[in-house]
This record gives C-alpha cells, structure tokens and sequence, in this order.
C-alpha cells in the first residue's frame, strides 16, 4: 500500500464517523471553537492591558513619585483602638 492510499483511507473513515455522529461531532466542533475563542480573547486583554500600564509608567517618567496619606501596604479587618495611628496625619497639598 502506498502512503496515498492509506491517507486516503484514514480520511474516509474520519468523515464516516463525523457523518455517523453528527451531534457529537458537532459539539465538538463547538467546543473546540469557544476554547480558542477564550484564549484569543484573554491574549488580547492581557496584551491590552499590559501595554496600557506600560504606557502609564512611561508617561510619568523618572522624575516623578506619589505622596500619599494613608498607608494603602496592609489590610487589616479590625482595629482594636479605633482609628489607626495614620488616620490623624496632614493632609498632602501639592
């Protein structure tokens, strides 16, 4: 048997069993479409957003810092004291 021949043969017998199994088949042509969709869409959301933050860092450039009021490092779920000891700092003015 030549190659050909066999290729040929293994082909027919993969369109039988589609046209045999046609909602099987069909749901697998459904899944395997909505998996590479998601993939698409999540590469092209982290790219978005990749590029996004990239831009954001080049735009401030490297003379420039952030002064904040509230330490924003920990989240704590209770304070036994009431307020934190940073809530009563000065307000940042520029």
């Amino acid at each position: 048997m030549s190659r050909f021949h066999t290729l040929e043969e293994g082909v027919g017998i993969a369109f039988d069993s589609i046209r045999t199994n046609k909602i099987r088949s069909g749901l697998t042509i459904l899944g395997v479409s909505i998996g590479v969709g998601v993939i698409v869409v999540i590469a092209a959301l982290v790219s978005g957003i990749r590029s996004s933050v990239m831009d954001g860092f080049e735009s401030a450039g490297p003379d420039n810092f952030g002064v904040m009021r509230f330490d924003f490092s920990g989240v704590r779920i209770s304070i036994e004291s009431g307020r934190p000891p940073w809530w009563n700092r000065p307000t940042v003015e520029p």
